[in-house]
């Protein structure tokens, strides 16, 4: 019997080893069941005007740096994408991902395309983070990606 991606990743969440370690094994788990060309995983900040990075794999600095600000921090409030909802692509998206500045100045100018994007929450409910995957590739990302995010 295989074990399922979301089994997985719930082991990995409730382990004890340090989040940075947590947070860099689900982008590897991740990647093995959902290939991707880069990822971003983040801490919401308490007041909600940026995030801290927990774990990214294939991503510039400048990169990190551009979606750890406030122009992110709006873009997914803007986008919805800090609450509880579907994986978003900005292919889903009614207008195009230049209207977002986050894609104009940085991640379409990084050779980035697509990205399917999850809010993340504590067992609360309260909304903590965020995780994109992110593609060079414009395709909107497979069925079955969406649904391995959405566990």
């Amino acid at each position: 019997m295989t074990r399922t991606a979301g089994l997985d990743l719930a082991e990995i969440a409730a382990s004890t080893r340090l989040l940075p370690q947590r947070s860099q094994e689900m982008l590897r788990t991740l990647r093995r069941r959902v290939p991707f060309d880069a990822a971003w995983m983040a801490l919401a900040e308490p007041m909600g005007s940026s995030y801290t990075c927990a774990a990214s794999t294939d991503t510039d600095h400048r990169t990190l740096e551009y979606l750890s600000g406030p122009g992110m921090a709006r873009d997914i409030e803007v986008t919805g994408t800090d609450r509880a909802r579907p994986p978003l692509s900005v292919s889903d998206l009614p207008y195009p991902a230049a209207d977002l500045p986050t894609w104009a100045d940085c991640l379409i100018p990084a050779g980035l395309n697509e990205a399917p994007a999850v809010a993340l929450y504590d067992r609360g409910g309260r909304h903590v983070g965020s995780l994109a995957l992110l593609y060079g590739s414009g395709e909107p990302p497979s069925p079955v990606g969406r649904g391995l995010l959405r566990q």
